[in-house]
């Protein structure tokens, strides 16, 4: 399994690949979430292929978007970002009498 710290990527391939991961991105949208100019998104796309990433360019509905073609290699990604959060959560538990909803948005 291919995750970023056995890849070794830069802190840009990174932030690179997690965009990709979580998000339908072309080459414009992946330059704009990492601030970069679209030949720097490029080279970042085509170093994370070097790197042995699988990332495909995929036409859906007549837009362009980048994939990985491994998906589970993309939600393992996207769990191990989110597991950090969780952990707070995890052992909670409703007050009594009231649900998640009625918690959340307040409601008696």
């Amino acid at each position: 399994m291919l995750t970023a710290e056995k890849l070794k990527l830069t802190e840009a391939e990174e932030r690179a690949y997690i965009l990709i991961c979580q998000h339908r991105v072309g080459t414009d949208a992946l330059a704009e979430g990492l601030r970069v100019s679209r030949a720097t998104a490029a080279r970042l796309v085509a170093s994370l292929r070097g790197k042995g990433v699988r990332v495909v360019s995929v036409r859906e509905g007549g837009t362009w978007h980048f994939e990985l073609r491994n998906r589970e290699e993309a939600a393992r990604e996207r769990w191990r970002r989110l597991r950090g959060m969780v952990g707070c959560v995890k052992d909670w538990r409703p007050l009594p009498g009231k649900d998640e909803d009625a918690i959340i948005y307040d409601e008696d």
